[in-house]
């Protein structure tokens, strides 16, 4: 798997305290609950430092090892990662709760379905909406929880309109 080297970069960013936490969201997330898709890069959502500087520990880190900017992440072997400072309590807590997972011998933290799924009812692009329909189909997520994230977050008003246009 072509990602093991980005995860084990990501592993020692944590390890020497420039990530205090972190968990894959994005593609690569789904990519794991669901079905292969084509994804661009690897999203990772970051519990960092404060200061409006904080990402910049992270790229001189990456420069120092060889790996180098690219667009809005930094490429590191054949994927371009992104560092997405959490911002609010539902990205905080979907990295506070993710998933410890083994890919390639490789342990990650992978952000659960649930806290997933609210985040792409929350960004609402249609590729998102398909991808829940898709961890809704195949039984990926536990529908409890769901609705407690779902509620939790305000997102509310966000799955009555998914629901809306599914007619679910």
């Amino acid at each position: 798997m072509k990602e093991i080297l980005a995860f084990r970069i990501i592993n020692k960013l944590k390890k020497k305290g420039l990530i205090r936490d972190y968990a894959i969201a994005g593609g690569m997330a789904y990519i794991y609950y669901d079905e292969p898709i084509t994804t661009e890069d690897i999203d990772v959502f970051c519990i960092l430092g404060r200061g409006i500087d904080a990402l910049s520990p992270i790229y001189s880190y990456a420069r120092e090892l060889g790996f180098k900017p690219e667009k809005e992440g930094i490429r590191i072997g054949t994927w371009r990662v992104q560092f997405l400072p959490s911002p609010t309590d539902l990205e905080q807590d979907a990295v506070r709760m993710a998933n410890r997972v083994r890919v390639g011998g490789i342990t990650t933290r992978v952000v659960k379905p649930e806290y997933l799924a609210a985040l792409m009812l929350k960004a609402g692009r249609t590729k998102d909406i398909i991808r829940v329909d898709s961890l809704i189909e195949h039984g990926r997520l536990d529908k409890d929880e769901l609705h407690r994230v779902i509620k939790k977050y305000g997102l509310s008003d966000k799955w009555q309109d998914y629901r809306r246009r599914g007619k679910r």
